[in-house]
């Protein structure tokens, strides 16, 4: 009953952060060509559209990506194949370097 009645600064507060973690993640990941991402209303991670990429192989970008130390899980085990689930839980820095490195990933990527 207190979480619900009592002071909601610290809450309001972890909101705000959240929501800018959320919008680093999504923007960053529109700015990259060929990817899209809808920005998430409910949830701790994004999920975007990497298909342009992929030829419905998300599992290997997801490997790839892993190698240069970017955790994503492939929407392949969502059966959302082309897809990537991505958390925001993490500092901005670490988002910042994340998207970079993903940038990086894709420039360099090719089918196999």
């Amino acid at each position: 009953m207190a979480a619900i009645t009592g002071e909601q600064r610290e809450m309001n507060r972890m909101v705000d952060e959240y929501r800018r973690r959320r919008d680093l993640l999504v923007e960053g990941l529109n700015r990259i060509v060929g990817v899209h991402c809808h920005l998430p209303e409910g949830a701790f991670y994004a999920f975007a559209d990497f298909s342009p990429f992929l030829a419905g192989n998300s599992v290997s970008l997801a490997e790839r990506l892993l190698d240069t130390g970017v955790a994503v899980v492939p929407g392949a085990v969502f059966g959302s194949d082309g897809f990537l689930r991505i958390s925001f839980c993490h500092p901005l820095k670490k988002i910042e370097q994340g998207l970079a490195r993903i940038a990086q990933t894709l420039s360099s990527w090719r089918l196999d």
